[in-house]
């Protein structure tokens, strides 16, 4: 199954498909060496970003510009807003999440980084104009931008901090490490 979707993207026709998979893994090796500890200060960024711009008034203020720049706005608006908000939350302490070994690290920092990732990206894909959204394959779009696709990216991550969020045993306020 795996092996037939990767065989099915046209890596020939353009290289968009193969930033999505590079893009993928920065975000992996990021959420391992830097932001494993501030994993749920850039998830909870990601979601704040997406809805401060998807409820932004852009139609009152940038109805004399065309639909490329605003869409380009739009993008670094969503980009800049969650590396604001993530220095602002990590700078507070806010979701710091506690250490652990470094098996458990790797595995916790791959699930976080894929489905880090792919919320951006399924967000990010709603905020692009058509005509460069048509370079991606269809196996791509179909795996970011679908109905049920982007249900699972939004909800996914939500769904592993449950089950892979530790118990504090004890009273008293956790240690920042």
């Amino acid at each position: 199954m795996l092996g037939k979707t990767i065989n099915s993207i046209n890596w020939s026709l353009n290289g968009y498909d193969l930033y999505i998979l590079l893009f993928f893994a920065i975000i992996i090796l990021l959420c391992f060496f830097v932001l494993y500890k501030r994993i749920f200060a850039l998830l909870f960024s990601i979601y704040i970003s997406y809805l401060i711009i998807l409820f932004f008034p852009f139609n009152l203020w940038l109805n004399n510009y065309s639909l490329d720049l605003i869409s380009k706005i739009k993008i670094y608006g969503f980009v800049g807003l969650i590396i604001i908000l993530f220095f602002m939350f990590s700078k507070y302490h806010i979701f710091i999440n506690q250490g652990s070994w470094f098996i458990k690290k790797i595995i916790k920092s791959i699930f976080y980084g894929i489905l880090n990732a792919g919320l951006f990206l399924s967000l990010l894909i709603l905020l692009l104009p058509l005509n460069w959204i048509a370079k991606f394959s269809g196996t791509s779009l179909n795996l970011l931008s679908s109905d049920l696709a982007r249900f699972v990216w939004v909800t996914a991550p939500i769904i592993l901090l449950l089950f892979l969020n530790k118990k504090r045993k004890g009273p008293g306020r956790p240690s920042f490490d």
